[in-house]
């Protein structure tokens, strides 16, 4: 069963807080922990999820860990609120799909701040400042991620956007406990009739300020001649970074400032009719 699937099958059981105040994954990790025993002790943690979007800073405004006991044969989501802790037992065959040989999440592992740093190091500050709406999620999970190793505890970052009707997945994998990064995935949109859907969009790039290099992320809605340039403050031509057919899809480049001294630059994107620019600021 694959994770998007899991939190899938979870999320209409997430319970709503109430509250206003924001706590990050692993802060109610012993309460929640000694709450799950005392309703069954032989309750093994295999999920965490976040109970709605994570702000910036990791935190949520609650996070539901689930819980397998084989001996009752029962998922219970125990949701760690901002003031109170509860728990919902759901009666399920799930067991039947567990892999024969699992690990279950243990403690410590990394908290959801540190997570989000992680992923919006590694490409999650370009998705977000190139499509409208995203909204992030944590999870945590044994198996049932990518990608698929019996040995790892993942932490997994989600960033999701609407394209019109459509929406659009990156994925963060994040090993729990050593903070490794294993990749990222994301999920391209498709029409009703099988084809990607992307639009025209040139992203900001990341980081900014840069010293000395900084990468940009651009997609394409179809087919077309593309340039991508570089230029200072006066409009002249400082580097091509692009300049070639390419079909539709999303697509990133480096650009090495090395040799420029600190200022503002521009880089623009040119496909056909289309035409977008951004400034990017060096700094030595």
């Amino acid at each position: 069963m694959s994770y998007r699937k899991i939190l899938a099958i979870f999320v209409s059981l997430l319970v709503a807080s109430v509250g206003f105040a924001q706590v990050h994954s692993f802060d109610r990790f012993s309460q929640v922990s000694d709450y799950a025993d005392s309703l069954d002790n032989s309750n093994e943690l295999h999920y965490i999820i976040s109970n709605g979007p994570v702000s910036s800073d990791g935190s949520c405004s609650g996070w539901n860990y689930v819980y397998y006991s084989p001996f009752s044969n029962n998922f219970t989501l125990v949701a760690a609120l901002c003031d109170e802790v509860r728990d919902i037992v759901v009666s399920t065959p799930f067991s039947q799909r567990l892999p024969s040989q699992y690990n279950i999440l243990t403690a410590p592992f990394v908290n959801s701040d540190t997570a989000i740093w992680i992923a919006s190091a590694h490409g999650g500050t370009a998705f977000v400042s190139s499509h409208f709406d995203v909204r992030t999620y944590v999870a945590y999970a044994t198996f049932g991620a990518v990608p698929a190793n019996p040995s790892r505890r993942l932490c997994i970052v989600s960033y999701v956007a609407s394209i019109g009707i459509d929406t659009i997945y990156q994925d963060h994998i994040i090993d729990m406990h050593t903070a490794e990064y294993l990749g990222m995935r994301q999920t391209p949109v498709i029409s009703p009739r099988g084809e990607l859907l992307h639009s025209f969009r040139l992203a900001a790039n990341y980081p900014n300020p840069f010293n000395p290099t900084t990468t940009i992320s651009y997609s394409l809605h179809h087919s077309a001649p593309v340039n991508l340039s570089v230029f200072d403050v006066t409009g002249r031509k400082i580097q091509t970074l692009v300049d070639r057919q390419q079909p539709a899809g999303e697509y990133t480049v480096t650009f090495d400032g090395n040799a420029l001294s600190s200022g503002t630059y521009f880089y623009r994107l040119e496909s056909g009719h289309d035409v977008q620019v951004r400034r990017m600021q060096l700094t030595k």
